[in-house]
């Protein structure tokens, strides 16, 4: 299970990320949705440990990531859709998906 509560990001007084909170169930999909600089990204950068938050957790199976960002990225598998025409999948692991059985035809430009 992952679980964020209260997650904020700010550039000194301008909030990237404003008191987000979710929680993603194990075998649940989640979509995060919003217009160009909404926070996507940067909430993202938080959620794999590449950027600190200014205030807020992110839960792991109970565990706060930052005890052990290592392990905690051993368990991430991320995909990175449709930026433009083109579909860009950046993965953190390829347990889950294998690329290869992917067909590019209908994404090529």
């Amino acid at each position: 299970m992952l679980e964020v509560k209260g997650l904020t990001k700010r550039y000194n007084s301008i909030a990237a990320v404003d008191d987000v909170s979710f929680r993603i169930d194990p075998g649940e999909v989640y979509g995060y949705l919003g217009p160009n600089a909404s926070g996507k990204t940067t909430t993202v950068k938080m959620l794999t440990g590449l950027l600190e938050p200014t205030r807020g957790h992110i839960f792991y199976q109970g565990r706060d990531i930052r005890e052990d960002l290592v392990a905690y990225r051993k368990h991430l598998d991320f995909i990175r859709a449709c930026e433009g025409r083109r579909l860009a999948l950046q993965m953190f692991s390829k347990r889950h998906i294998d690329a290869t059985d992917i067909d590019p035809r209908p994404f090529t430009d």
